[in-house]
């Protein structure tokens, strides 16, 4: 499991795959200065909960996930991953990876 920190905020555990592919889109709508919503819904294992994020170019964000995870990225995911991002709310669970 990977995490992602945005600005001063604690760790958010991501799994490693598809911390990988948020990374590719919020690196491809923040050079494009846009903001976006960033909703990560947790397993029960991981205490269940929500964490949502205000993605803005005006924050520092880091992604930590392991080098062996380098896999190809999956086109399919990364469409919907950018398409949700596109209307403004990119949510993500551990179970499905995706969400509508």
């Amino acid at each position: 499991m990977g995490y992602l920190m945005y600005g001063n905020g604690p760790r958010i555990i991501i799994d490693d795959r598809l911390l990988r592919h948020v990374m590719v889109v919020c690196a491809v709508k923040l050079r494009h200065h846009e903001t976006f919503l960033l909703e990560v819904v947790h397993s029960p294992r991981e205490g269940a909960g929500r964490d949502a994020i205000w993605i803005a170019p005006s924050a520092p964000i880091l992604f930590h996930y392991k080098p062996a995870t380098h896999d190809t990225l999956d086109t399919t995911l990364l469409d919907t991953l950018h398409k949700q991002a596109d209307h403004g709310h990119l949510r993500i669970t551990p179970r499905q990876g995706v969400i509508e």
